[in-house]
């Protein structure tokens, strides 16, 4: 099904029953809410929810804002799941759970999550310069990323154990509350899971309620610097992908209207399992019609179907 995320609006709006009234004129029922959504928004709005009215197919972290969070700088990472620091990591699971609950409440099937980040590569700035001047497949580029990649390893070791920590007990009250968890592919090198920790963390929760939620424009980025393969990640993980956030990128920009950039919607389109949520997740100011002719594209290219 395709549906949209109140990503675009929510940040600069304060009615949550009008930010849904908004959303009606483009004909989609359903709907991502996103983590700028306050909690008199969700209260706001719930009227709207179920029914025969919006149907909420996800919800992403951490929602609704949490009331230790200032709301100009709320997001999916304003804890991090991940972290070494114990403290921090714990009040992750804590408002992540909390957000599992308010998913469950909304009958939404899915919690979108950023799991945290490490430090930065400064090493990722030559590989954008190839990537500038088009120079991405040479030789030396190659061995730039796989110098990358190797250093991301060395790197992240105790920050992937904390994660796993936190997923252990995310993924029982996932369980208990009927909700999916959708790890995101990220857009930042130093992001995680990256494109090769997704193998280790699914085989360490086989079986739990647990998926890859593709982020279609965060995956071109990283391709077009050379970092890894867009097919390649959803072939690899075909049994694994429960939703997929669409917007199209150009060089190290993304959450752009679909069919404005370089990310080929056709190819995403064949690897998503039948009902798997597609959900247009454009920046925040994104205008009616930008809105609209994204809505017309995917549906040109069957993501609706």
């Amino acid at each position: 099904m395709l549906a949209i995320s109140t990503s675009w609006m929510s940040g600069g709006c304060d009615d949550g029953e009008g930010l849904l009234r908004r959303l009606e004129r483009f004909g989609i029922r359903a709907v991502e809410l996103d983590y700028r959504i306050t909690a008199a928004m969700h209260r706001q709005a719930k009227g709207l929810l179920g029914g025969a009215g919006f149907r909420v197919v996800s919800v992403h972290n951490f929602f609704p804002v949490p009331p230790i969070v200032p709301r100009s700088v709320a997001g999916g990472d304003v804890f991090s799941l991940s972290s070494p620091d114990r403290e921090e990591r714990m009040r992750a699971v804590e408002w992540t759970m909390r957000t599992i609950e308010a998913a469950n409440d909304l009958e939404a099937g899915a919690v979108v999550l950023h799991c945290g980040r490490l430090d930065e590569f400064p090493g990722l700035d030559g590989l954008r310069e190839f990537r500038d001047k088009g120079m991405i497949e040479c030789e030396e580029a190659r061995e730039l990323a796989r110098g990358l990649r190797g250093e991301r390893d060395a790197k992240k070791r105790k920050s992937m154990d904390c994660l796993l920590s936190s997923l252990d007990r995310l993924v029982r009250t996932a369980d208990r509350m009927n909700v999916t968890l959708g790890l995101e592919n990220r857009r930042l090198f130093h992001e995680l899971p990256g494109a090769d920790d997704f193998e280790a963390v699914f085989r360490e929760f086989d079986g739990a309620p647990l998926g890859l939620w593709f982020n279609a424009g965060g995956a071109k980025v990283n391709e077009l610097l050379g970092l890894f393969d867009v097919e390649g990640l959803l072939k690899t993980f075909s049994s694994k992908l429960i939703g997929a956030h669409l917007h199209d990128a150009r060089k190290g920009e993304d959450h752009l209207p679909p069919g404005t950039g370089a990310v080929d919607f056709a190819m995403i389109r064949s690897h998503l399992p039948d009902g798997a949520p597609r959900v247009l997740e454009l920046a925040p100011g994104a205008s009616d019609g930008e809105v609209s002719e994204s809505i017309a594209y995917l549906h040109e290219v069957g993501m609706d179907a």
